[in-house]
């Protein structure tokens, strides 16, 4: 299968999770995400020149609706202040947020 957005080989995305997974005792807390999150990395940093973090990607990408639940029980520090001005937002109420979104997202596709 041709990679379309050519991501450099030396940023493959698997290496990382096969890394820590070669060294840890324990692959229960390892997240490794969907690969959604790689094209779309690689499409935004081929269109605008960033290169955010997958973990960047994944959870804005989560908070529009575009992945199913996620186990998330906080947006990471950095987010909540770069993003959200350092406001906490209420997670519960966020969560149901992104689950709506998500449901009109998926209905939507099955309508078409």
């Amino acid at each position: 299968m041709k990679n379309v957005y050519n991501v450099p080989q030396h940023r493959n995305f698997y290496s990382n999770y096969y890394a820590r997974a070669r060294n840890s005792n324990n692959l229960q807390g390892l997240h490794v995400p969907l690969s959604d999150v790689y094209y779309v990395k690689a499409k935004i940093s081929e269109d605008t020149g960033v290169d955010y973090s997958a973990e960047h990607v994944e959870i804005s990408m989560w908070l529009e609706g575009l992945l199913p639940v996620m186990e998330v029980k906080a947006l990471p520090d950095w987010y909540v202040d770069e993003f959200l001005g350092g406001v906490e937002p209420d997670f519960a109420v966020l969560q149901q947020e992104v689950k709506a979104k998500y449901r009109v997202r998926m209905e939507a596709l099955k309508s078409r």
